[in-house]
């Protein structure tokens, strides 16, 4: 699962479609969302959470309100909280491509994407250029193990946006599959650019090359490794996996073992302990064999639109 990013749209006072209470005349709806949008675009969920649970409070039918609670809430895994508020934001604004190209995500999840890919070429059919959609069109094919059609659609994004992120990681997945190594690299490093806390292109990068101690990725990753409250509950484990496969590049054993551990126990493993070369080389060999990035639940990257 991935990080939250694209293209903020001006909520006017026409997106909340009903007219609000006497009561709220001091309570400026855009200016609310602008400010919640804000928090969510950066990681402070709890905080959004709440800014659009304040704003559905003073004006219950705000479709946009509704909508961007249903992506936290599948932003969080509460896939039946998800569906209801984004389903009711549809029936409030049923021309509103991000909302279908959410709730697609959500059912693709969920183990349904031919009703996904119903729901991306609904979105596509109301803004033929959302590259989100066309994003998470290729992932819903590629799940059907339709990959030639999912990297039409990842290349297409692409041709309206080379610098969108997460359609350079999911092509780079379809490419190392194909042995195009040289070519999969190429796609991760340019996400990275484009985005350097892009967990998902650290994971795949790593099954592609080996790292070197002058790699930035380290104190990049060790960084957001500390950032726990902007963390999404997969992320803190696939970060710590990924430096320890990065630390054993490097042959510094004991700070892989240590990574391993902690994303173990993150996985509901038992508690870190602290490596011993002898007891534990052993272990921390097995953990570097079965390093493989396609068990990371967030392999796919979803273009969430806010």
């Amino acid at each position: 699962m991935s990080s939250v990013k694209n293209k903020i749209k001006k909520h006017t006072a026409s997106s909340s479609t009903r007219q609000q209470p006497e009561h709220a005349n001091s309570f400026d709806v855009n200016k609310e969302m602008r400010h919640a949008i804000e928090k969510h675009k950066k990681g402070d969920y709890q905080n959004a959470e709440d800014a659009y649970k304040k704003i559905l409070k003073e004006n219950p039918d705000h479709p946009e309100a509704l909508h961007l609670l249903g992506v936290i809430a599948f932003q969080f895994k509460k896939y039946d909280t998800a569906t209801v508020l984004i389903r009711k934001a549809i029936t409030l604004n049923p021309e509103q491509a991000s909302y279908y190209c959410n709730l697609g995500n959500i059912l693709k999840e969920t183990d349904q994407p031919q009703e996904a890919i119903g729901c991306y070429q609904k979105a596509l059919q109301i803004q033929p250029d959302n590259i989100n959609s066309l994003n998470n069109l290729g992932s819903a094919l590629e799940q059907l193990g339709l990959t030639d059609e999912a990297a039409k659609c990842y290349l297409e994004a692409l041709k309206h946006d080379h610098n969108f992120t997460d359609a350079h990681i999911n092509i780079s997945s379809i490419l190392k599959k194909q042995g195009k190594i040289n070519e999969a690299i190429a796609h991760l490093e340019q996400a990275m650019q484009n985005n350097p806390q892009q967990i998902q292109a650290y994971v795949l990068l790593a099954d592609c090359k080996k790292f070197t101690k002058e790699d930035k990725a380290f104190e990049i990753l060790e960084n957001l490794k500390t950032q726990k409250q902007n963390l999404l509950p997969t992320q803190g484990k696939d970060i710590c996996f990924t430096l320890g496969k990065m630390y054993t590049d490097i042959q510094d054993y004991t700070m892989s073992f240590q990574n391993y551990q902690i994303a173990n126990y993150q996985s509901g493993s038992h508690e870190p302990r602290p490596f011993n070369m002898t007891a534990n080389q052993k272990e921390n060999d097995f953990r570097i064999n079965i390093f493989d990035p396609e068990l990371f639940t967030s392999r796919h990257n979803y273009g969430i639109s806010l």
